[in-house]
């Protein structure tokens, strides 16, 4: 994706040369033989009509070169996401790891019996069965695993959250209770009324 440049007249480097070569460099990106797959045209987001050599005075943090919150927004709203596509790939490598401390008790959750039990807040430190690789997904959301046995934390129907998926896999609403949902986490360390997540140390790659 390529992008026009954004007017600056009035700033302290503008001047007639620089002027045209942004209009020769926006007519460039705009034409089709610029090989550019599509175009954020941030130049027409924030030219004022009435003086397209300017920013649109709503828009310009006050230097007459940078765009101001709602300058920014207006940039951000020509850009077409969608020519990026759907996700795709791998799940992205975990970045964090984490341990997750009961508010109600104030003790660590641990994947208990090396995982084969389910998790349960009962730790007043952190080992190895109170840490978790906090893994992010290609959707947003967040999955659990492990560190007592490198399984995903899993709500098996209505059972208890217990560490034994080996894969990250989330059930569609409305399921049969025999389908495996993985815990996925729609936000970075936030909890229910009964748990908080606490960054523990940063994983080494």
């Amino acid at each position: 994706m390529c992008a026009t440049l954004t007017p600056f007249f009035g700033h302290e480097r503008w001047t007639e040369t620089a002027a045209s070569a942004r209009a020769e460099y926006n007519a460039y990106v705009r034409s089709s033989g610029s090989g550019c797959d599509a175009v954020a045209d941030f130049a027409t987001a924030t030219e004022d009509p009435a003086d397209r050599r300017r920013f649109l005075p709503a828009l310009d943090i006050g230097d007459h070169l940078h765009p101001d919150t709602a300058g920014l927004q207006a940039m951000a709203d020509v850009i077409d996401l969608t020519v990026f596509g759907p996700p795709t790939g791998p799940v992205v490598e975990p970045t964090l790891v984490v341990g997750l401390k009961s508010r109600h008790n104030q003790r660590y959750v641990s994947a208990d019996g090396g995982g084969d039990q389910p998790l349960i807040a009962n730790r007043e430190a952190i080992g190895l069965w109170e840490e978790f690789d906090l893994i992010p997904q290609t959707d947003g959301t967040y999955a659990l695993r492990a560190h007592a046995n490198n399984e995903y934390v899993t709500a098996a129907a209505t059972q208890p959250l217990i560490a034994s998926a080996t894969t990250v896999q989330i059930a569609p609403v409305g399921a049969g209770a025999d389908r495996d949902r993985s815990l996925r986490r729609a936000t970075r360390c936030r909890s229910s009324r009964t748990a908080a997540c606490t960054r523990h140390r940063t994983a080494v790659a």
